[in-house]
């Protein structure tokens, strides 16, 4: 890796933990059922899998945070709050470029992924 990209990936890093720690501020039950669950996804997983698994939960988190505020955890989370995730997803405010439809896919699968398991886990 070069030293141009290792730094990249260590600012990435820091925005991650930034974000993150600003979900656990607003909403604990959000971050810690999403550091389980990616605790679990690292054990058995790729680690670029868990970064894309990762960044797709901190961008529901962040989404509900700004846009949900009667949501306090996943299990308040229904389809309506799904749906208009998907509508802010494809948008991508503040973002130059629009999402590309095997992007919005991907990451919405992951999370489908995502509410299946914690679903079985109870």
């Amino acid at each position: 890796m070069t030293a141009v990209a290792a730094e990249a990936s260590s600012v990435r890093r820091s925005q991650s933990q930034r974000e993150w720690q600003r979900i656990a501020a607003a909403r604990p039950t959000l971050a810690d059922t999403a550091a389980r669950y990616l605790a679990q996804l690292a054990l058995s997983l790729r680690p670029a899998s868990v970064i894309v698994a990762d960044a797709a939960l901190r961008q529901l988190c962040l989404y509900l945070l700004d846009a949900q505020p009667q949501v306090s955890g996943f299990a308040d989370v229904t389809r309506v709050e799904i749906e208009a995730f998907k509508l802010h997803l494809a948008a991508r405010p503040g973002r130059l470029a629009n999402v590309t439809a095997n992007t919005l896919r991907q990451r919405l699968g992951t999370l489908r992924t995502f509410f299946d398991r914690i679903g079985e886990w109870d």
